[in-house]
């Protein structure tokens, strides 16, 4: 009697084993794949971008794919795209942060050499975040811009 006992409870606890890992490989499987799902958005933001920079032809059609009346011009859009370059390096930690696959203090350490390349940009940030970025995100990266100091100049002759 106290053998079967025993079995019993043997079976018992390594079925609730079993259940507990598998329950564990389901959500891990599930936040992978919102990991995956943040990555590959984030390349194709990229790739957008990269395909805008190759020309001026490009970068023009991709700023007036927004709006058709914009007068930027292409040297201007240049910069524009090459901040969106640094604007979705910042987007993509805020949403990992967000998503809890990394801290803030990771979050801010990739963020915070982007933002200052941004302050020149300050008042043009909300036109530029208007094309692709949710309200939360300007809410978090514009009041940044505005209080971090400006890069430092490379060559100042």
């Amino acid at each position: 009697m106290e053998a079967n006992l025993f079995f019993n409870i043997v079976t018992s606890v390594s079925t609730a084993v079993t259940a507990f890992f598998v329950i564990g490989i389901f959500f891990y499987n599930r936040r992978q794949q919102q990991f995956d799902i943040l990555e590959q958005s984030f390349d194709v933001l990229q790739r957008v971008n990269e395909k805008a920079l190759e020309s001026r032809s490009n970068v023009l059609a991709a700023i007036r794919s927004a709006n058709p009346d914009d007068k930027t011009d292409a040297d201007e859009a240049m910069f524009v795209y090459f901040h969106y370059m640094r604007i979705n390096r910042v987007f993509r930690a805020y949403e990992y942060c967000r998503g809890g696959f990394i801290t803030e203090e990771q979050r801010d350490r990739i963020s915070e050499p982007q933002i200052r390349t941004l302050v020149s940009v300050v008042d043009k940030l909300p036109a530029i975040l208007e094309r692709g970025y949710p309200d939360d995100f300007h809410d978090f990266l514009i009041p940044r811009v505005r209080a971090a100091r400006p890069a430092k100049l490379i060559n100042s002759d």
